[in-house]
């Protein structure tokens, strides 16, 4: 029986990459030499995508069918946006942890920057560590993201669940993964999937940091929820006038399926074959259109960049977000002193690095070996569907 697992870390910022596109990307910001391909719209998956989704949905309210795990204050969340350089940094993680094979924040290896690739340094990885008890020692978690020329501020980690919704709701089952979701300084976020042959087999990445956008649509995706979904999240200072979702040309009209018409998200049963291609449109009140993506197409494939980009380009009026941020996170930010007391034990969390010098309440850096508790199944508490047995947190 495949255990199901769950790792959470707490923090302030950095970056890392693999087997995605765009060879001529270049940092903006940074050392020139952490340079590596970045994803992009018509790289990332479904299922990255739908984790995105699916956490926005966590931050205004969804509760996995257990009132109590809902976000405090989710009505006020800012939604997060998505930040390619932190969803690139997810994945290279969720297929290092595959290949190592580990559990760990940090990396079971040290590691190099060879041309455009991040790799182990030959000799250094640990592969002789049981799946569900890893204490490597490795480059840190914070170094590796660094590499991709993000600021993070928190991650998690999750394995052994093959569906995004399995997933959210195996992290809003542990309090401290639920506190990284639930964080209203989190505001943006980059999720990466990888599904392999070693150990759990399926591997999530979150990596959260700290952006924003002006766009009134955040992230959508196609999801299997007991049948293939297509969802998009809206936040936008004027009421939803139409929503729809366009699968290889065809139209199919959403509808408000969870939170409100001005923050919320829209959804509905829809069919697509592999590598089909789709986008959403939404129209307001306020005479305003956006897409999402912005332009060209998003791919259901778990292989996107195998499949054919069709001729010309999509056939839509949408606007563009135009320079007026009120439909933007930073409307909705909230201190994070009106958050209710997270629900946390000491030993759920590990801080392992303080980047906020007014933070004197976490303990001096430790990158060495790392105690780990093993959670064993909670045979007390129901879990649903979302596949909750058992958990590794430290």
């Amino acid at each position: 029986m495949r255990k199901i697992i769950v790792l959470s870390i707490l923090c302030t910022t950095l970056v890392l990459s693999a087997q995605v596109v765009n060879d001529q990307w270049r940092p903006d910001e940074g050392p020139v030499t952490y340079a590596v391909p970045i994803l992009d719209y018509a790289t990332m998956t479904p299922k990255e995508l739908a984790i995105h989704y699916f956490t926005n949905l966590a931050r205004m309210g969804y509760d996995c069918g257990t009132p109590t795990l809902a976000c405090g204050a989710s009505a006020t969340l800012p939604i997060l946006s998505l930040d390619f350089k932190l969803s690139t940094a997810a994945r290279w993680f969720s297929k290092h942890l595959n290949d190592t094979p580990c559990f760990q924040h940090d990396t079971c290896c040290t590691l190099t920057l060879a041309g455009d690739s991040v790799e182990c340094i030959a000799g250094t990885a640990c592969t002789d560590q049981p799946c569900d008890k890893t204490a490597c020692a490795g480059t840190s978690w914070v170094e590796r993201i660094t590499f991709f020329g993000a600021n993070p501020t928190a991650e998690n980690l999750a394995a052994g669940n093959d569906t995004a919704v399995a997933t959210i709701c195996q992290w809003m089952n542990s309090s401290g993964h639920r506190q990284n979701i639930c964080t209203p300084t989190n505001t943006s976020l980059g999720t990466g999937y990888y599904a392999g042959e070693n150990c759990f087999y399926q591997y999530w990445t979150q990596d959260f940091g700290g952006g924003t956008q002006s766009a009134r649509l955040y992230p959508g995706a196609l999801f299997f929820d007991g049948n293939l979904t297509a969802g998009i999240v809206v936040k936008s200072p004027s009421p939803v006038n139409t929503a729809t979702v366009t699968i290889n040309g065809a139209d199919t009209v959403l509808t408000n399926t969870f939170g409100t018409d001005t923050r919320g998200a829209w959804s509905n049963l829809v069919a697509a074959a592999d590598c089909a291609v789709y986008y959403f449109t939404v129209s307001f009140d306020d005479s305003k259109t956006e897409r999402f993506p912005p332009t060209g197409y998003l791919f259901n494939s778990e292989s996107p960049e195998t499949c054919e980009v069709p001729d010309g380009d999509p056939d839509s009026d949408a606007a563009q977000p135009d320079d007026d941020t009120s439909g933007g996170p930073d409307d909705d930010q909230t201190d994070s002193a009106e958050q209710p007391e997270p629900d946390l034990r000491d030993e759920d969390i590990t801080i392992p690095y303080d980047f906020n010098p007014k933070d004197e309440d976490h303990a001096p850096p430790d990158y060495g070996p790392t105690d780990w508790d093993y959670i064993p199944p909670d045979i007390d508490r129901s879990h649903g569907d979302e596949g909750c047995g058992c958990g590794i947190i430290f």
